[in-house]
């Protein structure tokens, strides 16, 4: 991701989607994300992560 957010950087799009999956969504796929999140909001101000999932995910509470 790293590579490609600096190519990307040059091509002056508004956005980047990147989809991160795992069978039932709740554990690899939500870490990764979350991970990922914490690690390019450094650099990046305007990270934003949506689980697609959110309402299935263990311990949720809506």
């Amino acid at each position: 991701l790293e590579t490609w957010l600096f190519e990307f950087e040059k091509t002056d799009r508004a956005y980047m989607t990147v989809a991160i999956g795992c069978t039932g969504g709740q554990h690899r796929s939500v870490y990764i994300v979350e991970r990922l999140s914490t690690h390019f909001s450094q650099n990046y101000s305007d990270v934003l992560v949506r689980h697609q999932e959110a309402n299935n995910l263990v311990g949720a509470t809506r």
